[in-house]
């Protein structure tokens, strides 16, 4: 488990009505603050990612993502950005930063992060997962992975990860019997008074043929008693 310190709060502007340009200036001060703990240092490019909004039963959530690379590093298919998270909460009709999570993981490549690869969802009642994905290419393969972190108390915790999609048309060429190539989706499905179950939908593109594996949360991890083999190959 990945475990990260809440920072002091810096001055965000208040109200009732959540304003992303109102707190973008602190929240860039917040980064720079903290430069220590990037690779990119002092000579961070920082911008917002993206901004979500979710309702707990705690009250309403937004979280915002950044991400900061070195320009001077930016020009090339490996140049990941570095991704922050700051999480805001509405207490008494105003906005406070409750939590800031730095430098947690690097995501995209020529210096920037795909919108695809970052999701924040509501796992229940009053639990929010983070989704990361990320593709690799080798040899001719295409592989990549999905990450779900839960967010809890200024700390993140990796609770599953697999395989969604896999292709070796490099290798083997399109019309080969030993071609592989498939991909797959999630839907998040809610329950009362427990983690959300993960359902992926893997469709072999080759075959036609369609398999659906169930991922339920056991108290620390998300597991499947019968979940497809592919989705661990390349993880």
């Amino acid at each position: 488990m990945l475990l990260f310190i809440l920072y002091p709060s810096f001055a965000f502007a208040a109200g009732d009505k959540w304003s992303l340009k109102g707190n973008r200036a602190a929240i860039f001060a917040e980064l720079n603050a903290n430069s220590e703990k990037f690779q990119c240092a002092s000579n961070c490019n920082n911008e917002i990612f993206n901004e979500y909004s979710q309702i707990l039963s705690s009250g309403e959530k937004m979280v915002v993502i950044t991400s900061s690379i070195d320009p001077e590093q930016a020009d090339c298919r490996g140049c990941a950005p570095e991704l922050s998270l700051f999480i805001f909460g509405k207490t008494n009709n105003k906005w406070k930063r409750e939590t800031a999570l730095m430098a947690f993981t690097r995501r995209g490549s020529w210096g920037e992060v795909g919108e695809e690869s970052v999701a924040v969802e509501k796992l229940s009642s009053d639990q929010l997962g983070l989704f990361l994905e990320g593709g690799f290419i080798g040899q001719g393969y295409f592989n990549a992975v999905l990450e779900l972190h839960l967010i809890t108390n200024g700390a993140m915790q990796m609770a599953l990860n697999y395989c969604t999609v896999a292709n070796n048309i490099g290798v083997v060429g399109e019309n080969s019997k030993d071609l592989e190539d498939w991909d797959s989706s999630y839907e998040i499905l809610l329950q009362a008074g427990r983690l959300a179950n993960i359902q992926v939908k893997l469709v072999d593109n080759v075959s036609g043929a369609k398999s659906i594996s169930l991922f339920a949360y056991d108290g620390q991890k998300y597991i499947s008693a019968k979940g497809d083999p592919r989705l661990n190959e390349c993880v």
